[in-house]
């Protein structure tokens, strides 16, 4: 049954009650529609809503190294390779930051 379907069983439900009655249904609904509690119904929504959004934030990386810890972090990752032996490394090192060979001697 459709739309269609219900919509003419409706219309056929108001054609066999008078117009008195139909006032009293009318009234029954909405005297039950008044005695329900809309706004804790909302508030639950609401909650829900917001539980929803608080569960899974965007995660943010906020990275405060400035330019002396940066340069501390080379001199440290080199002075490891140097320790392990690792010229090879030492040479990347030194071809990826240039500038800081002039730190470095």
């Amino acid at each position: 049954m459709g739309a269609w379907g219900i919509a003419e069983n409706l219309r056929c439900f108001g054609e066999a009650m008078s117009t008195g009655q139909l006032i009293f249904v009318g009234l029954g609904i909405a005297t039950i529609l008044s005695s329900i509690d809309f706004s804790s119904l909302l508030n639950k929504i609401e909650k829900k809503v917001k539980e929803t959004d608080t569960v899974n934030p965007t995660p943010v990386i906020v990275r405060k190294d400035n330019l002396v810890e940066i340069v501390q972090k080379w001199q440290t990752l080199k002075d490891a390779c140097l320790e392990s032996k690792l010229t090879d490394a030492v040479n990347k090192l030194d071809e990826i930051f240039p500038m800081l060979i002039k730190v470095d001697k």
